[in-house]
């Protein structure tokens, strides 16, 4: 998948399903747990995605190869930030221009 193609709506349709990680040594897969948004303006869009996984042993942050059912493979930088229960958290975050048309007139 083209980092271009990357969207908040692209991803909020997939929230509650799963990524599996191919590069971690280990099996690993992460639940989409979901999306928050930045500070944006007119012309630029910022969000963050919020996965869990199970396993005592969190990744470090770095970039990981994702395959999902129906967005297929993409690399994503993965920061784990934290424990929830039994689960290790991690966030990836966007920032990125508008398109254009979606570019407000002042």
């Amino acid at each position: 998948m083209s980092e271009a193609a990357f969207s908040p709506e692209l991803f909020e349709a997939h929230i509650g399903s799963m990524f599996r990680v191919t590069d971690a040594g280990s099996p690993l897969t992460l639940v989409l747990d979901r999306l928050e948004f930045g500070p944006s303006s007119p012309r630029q869009v910022q969000y963050a995605l919020f996965f869990r996984a199970k396993g005592d042993a969190p990744l470090s942050q770095r970039t990981y190869h994702l395959d999902h059912q129906t967005l297929g493979e993409m690399d994503l930088f993965l920061v784990p930030v934290g424990r929830v229960e039994s689960q290790t958290e991690y966030q990836a975050c966007f920032s990125h221009l508008a398109a254009p048309s979606e570019f407000q007139k002042s």
